[in-house]
């Protein structure tokens, strides 16, 4: 499914059904996710995601946290607030501190080869935030449906200092406020120093589960081949409008079919997209085609039986080895690691490739189609340590 010519020019999806009309889903709607009950503080609590049984993390819904207030404390952010520093499970190692990002990006003296990155057409659309929520945008391409995203900044903005950017999809079921929050992405901004954005997928009529059209998945934004890679190009465009952005740390994270959406940008939009994070996702778009080296962290359950590690499944996935393992391949990496941990929690697989980047995979002992808290630190880990650098040495 990896087929390509990194100098190649980027792999372009051709609309050929006419675009469909999505209506506005509600500000209420994708303010708040939908979040069983009851809940236990600082716990996990059992929800559905893609229809599965999944744990996901547990915020206690009180006049003083409930989830539909968030949007409002990013946009009107206070100098009296505390930062909280998130609960992670006990079985998981804790880090108190991010780690080390001073990992040069200057190019190697001596001889050395530039990566060849293809320009690619900027998209035309227009953006506007809502009257109450000025962390909530509605972008509309050109002649296409408005649709909605979060931008969350860090709470301290340093103009003269580029930030990464880290694009956060969600799964079937979900909402941009849910991976925002309870998957807390949104928190870590300020503690890693990124711009978050958190679309909301496709649904092709309101209250229906938005998704995403990640190649051959997931239900109505497949079915009415939504181009979503140009609609998270022009998000991108929109944010380097307003904030000096880290062309080497441009990130797009996904669960499950968000998962799905995250290697289809890795494939699609490789131009713009450094390093992709796939959490219970799959490789589902055929060929792919990167027109550029990216860095792959996927991380996965082992007993997850709604995207399989073997294929399978109900979404009729591709076993989830073999597109990492292609990957590898087609970027000419060289292996690394491929062993079980010290401790038995999970088989890692990794590699070195061209540009500093990196492949990764994790298989997890006893997980099913999950996103544990902790994840969300070793991704971020992961894909501060491996920008993608201009240049390297050549032999």
């Amino acid at each position: 499914m990896w087929g390509v010519q990194i100098t190649n020019a980027i792999f372009v999806t051709c609309s050929i059904f006419p675009q469909a009309t999505q209506p506005q889903h509600s500000r209420v709607a994708i303010l708040s996710p939908s979040i069983s009950t009851p809940c236990i503080a600082n716990g996990l609590l059992t929800n559905n995601i893609d229809t599965e049984s999944v744990m996901k993390f547990c915020t206690p819904v009180n006049p003083a946290t409930e989830l539909s207030r968030v949007g409002s404390e990013y946009a009107k952010p206070s100098t009296n607030k505390s930062k909280s520093t998130p609960t992670r499970k006990s079985s998981k190692p804790v880090r108190r501190t991010p780690l080390s990002r001073t990992k040069t990006n200057n190019a190697p003296t001596g001889t050395r080869t530039e990566l060849f990155i293809p320009q690619i057409p900027p998209v035309i659309y227009t953006d506007t935030t809502d009257d109450t929520y000025s962390s909530l945008h509605y972008l509309t391409v050109d002649g296409k449906t408005t649709r909605q995203y979060f931008l969350v900044a860090p709470d301290s903005y340093d103009s003269t200092k580029p930030l990464p950017i880290l694009v956060g999809l969600h799964g079937i079921n979900g909402s941009p406020a849910a991976f925002r929050d309870q998957f807390l992405f949104g928190a870590l901004t300020s503690e890693y120093n990124y711009v978050g954005i958190f679309p909301l997928g496709w649904g092709d009529e309101v209250n229906s589960s938005p998704t995403w059209n990640a190649g051959s998945c997931c239900l109505s934004a497949m079915i009415a081949n939504i181009n979503d890679v140009e609609f998270v190009q022009a998000i991108i465009q929109e944010v380097k409008k307003n904030y000096l952005i880290d062309e080497s740390r441009i990130w797009a994270v996904g669960f499950s079919a968000g998962g799905m959406m995250a290697y289809k940008l890795g494939c699609d939009l490789s131009s713009v997209i450094t390093a992709v994070g796939i959490v219970s996702g799959s490789m589902m778009q055929d060929p792919c085609t990167p027109a550029s080296p990216i860095s792959i962290i996927h991380l996965h359950g082992e007993l997850d039986d709604a995207i399989p590690v073997l294929g399978g499944g109900q979404y009729s996935t591709p076993p989830i080895r073999a597109g990492v393992l292609t990957a590898a391949g087609i970027f000419g990496c060289t292996p690394t690691l491929d062993s079980p941990d010290e401790l038995d929690v999970k088989e890692t697989s990794a590699w070195n490739c061209g540009y500093e980047t990196e492949i990764r995979l994790n298989i997890y002992k006893g997980i099913e189609h999950e996103f544990l808290r902790s994840w969300a630190y070793e991704l971020v880990d992961f894909l501060m340590l491996h920008p993608r650098i201009k240049y390297k040495a050549s032999n």
